[in-house]
């Protein structure tokens, strides 16, 4: 090895690509922009996200808990409204979690899936009110 070849692979060129002044091709320009547009060095950080999974899962087990405590100690017109105030509660925790965190993957289940699940449930269960059942709530209040 020559001397030029010792100097370009100390300053982290090509010796190949050494000019005949000494310098190496490319360096006299500056350093070069390097670009990600997939983002690829974020994958080895990126954590599992079981979180709006759990959730659900966490949410639904509360309802049917309630549901279930609500059979054995409420009277019967106070059960269904309670498990559509709890779905409906859950399901708004979920979207300000979701808005608190926007960067999540949208390729994974999200909190925002999480949540108009939750909704979706939480209005089918109030459709099945009655209207009476409600007047009779009222009444007892």
């Amino acid at each position: 090895m020559d001397g030029n070849t010792i100097r370009a692979c100390k300053k982290g060129g090509n010796p190949a690509a050494e000019s005949r002044s000494g310098r190496v091709k490319g360096m006299e320009t500056g350093a070069m922009t390097i670009t990600n547009p997939a983002n690829k060095s974020r994958q080895g950080t990126r954590r599992a996200g079981f979180g709006p999974q759990l959730g659900f899962a966490g949410a639904t087990l509360a309802c049917f808990a309630a549901w279930a405590g609500g059979i054995a100690t409420l009277h019967a017109d106070f059960v269904v409204p309670l498990i559509a105030m709890l779905l409906l509660m859950f399901s708004a925790g979920f979207a300000a979690l979701a808005w608190r965190h926007p960067d999540a993957d949208p390729t994974d289940v999200t909190y925002w899936d999480t949540a108009g699940a939750l909704l979706l449930i939480g209005l089918a269960v109030t459709s099945v009110i009655d209207p009476q059942q409600l007047v009779r709530i009222v009444a007892t209040l």
